[in-house]
């Protein structure tokens, strides 16, 4: 059964595992409260089919050039392309990434 929670973020992800004693996939990058264990995915390594969202009347200027330096940044980690390693991702991105590929 999946529950929605509100906020975002680590804490968010962490207080809601807390309080409702159910998992959560999330980023760890500090140190975890009491009570609460994570282990990395890393076979098959979990992709995420991220998106910008913007609203078009009320977007900065420089938000296109933003846009520019994170492609620029990804095609220059290699983020464009899947890793060498076993991945996952589920089949309709999977056919998004096929597609664009």
């Amino acid at each position: 059964m999946a529950t929605r929670m509100r906020g975002h973020g680590r804490v968010s992800a962490q207080v809601a595992v807390l309080a409702l004693r159910h998992p959560a996939f999330s980023v760890i990058g500090t140190h975890l409260p009491d009570g609460l264990t994570a282990r990395p995915l890393t076979s098959p390594v979990p992709l995420y089919h991220w998106h910008a969202v913007w609203n078009t009347a009320t977007a900065h200027p420089t938000f296109n050039r933003t846009l520019e330096l994170i492609h620029a940044y990804a095609r220059t980690h290699h983020w464009h392309r899947p890793p060498d390693t076993a991945w996952w991702l589920p089949q309709p991105d999977r056919d998004t990434l096929r597609a664009t590929s």
